[in-house]
């Protein structure tokens, strides 16, 4: 390296060296920022707020002002009186439930082939299995194994729900319900309360009426 390469490089150094230290004293004529960030903080609907509030006591600073946070949940609804819950899916009037179409859309909404050889609605109650509805045939000998539901025809499917279930039994309630309405739109048929009337929305809100409060 020559000479004039060994002064640019040392000239270089000492302006980077000028430029760091005039730096650091303009940084010292100024007074520092305090952190004026304001803690958020949720109120009991999830909305965020901040600590400036006029219900909250003011403080100087050294001494955070704390908000306990209340977790607003639901408790386990559980029937104290146990009882069965029975629906239908029924095919409409004249018509038949195709057992090819049955053996095919109930594995779609979750439903399992299992014990007594009928379809079950599988979920756990803290990590140990156990089966929320079964669902059945509307005819003898009740059974649904996808060998006999081949080729076959059936008027309905039966279905059947414990309570107290191995869950919430407000969710049960609604889980038997979406599932069921959506299997009975699937085979074309039509969902029906243990009167063999029209499902509706009264049904529903009675089920849920009908647990021991």
């Amino acid at each position: 390296m020559d000479i004039v390469s060994i002064l640019i490089t040392v000239a270089g150094i000492i302006v980077m060296i000028a430029l760091y230290i005039m730096g650091r004293i303009s940084q010292n004529k100024f007074p520092k920022q305090s952190d004026g960030v304001v803690p958020k903080i949720n109120d009991d609907f999830g909305k965020t707020t901040s600590s400036v509030m006029q219900d909250l006591p003011a403080t100087d600073g050294s001494t955070p002002v704390v908000v306990e946070e209340t977790i607003l949940a639901r408790p386990r609804k559980q029937a104290v009186t146990p009882r069965q819950v029975v629906l239908f899916i029924a095919a409409e009037e004249g018509k038949t439930l195709s057992g090819d179409k049955i053996s095919e859309v109930l594995p779609q909404y979750q439903l399992r082939f299992g014990d007594m050889d009928l379809y079950h609605y599988p979920v756990e109650d803290n990590g140990v299995p156990a089966n929320l509805f079964t669902v059945a045939n509307g005819i003898k000998p009740w059974t649904l194994s996808p060998a006999d539901l081949k080729g076959s025809e059936t008027p309905g499917l039966s279905i059947m729900m414990q309570l107290p279930s191995p869950i919430d039994d407000i969710d049960a309630i609604e889980i038997l319900i979406s599932t069921t309405q959506m299997v009975a739109e699937e085979l074309g048929g039509t969902l029906r309360n243990t009167d063999q009337e029209t499902f509706s929305h009264d049904d529903a809100s009675a089920l849920i009426e009908s647990l021991d409060h």
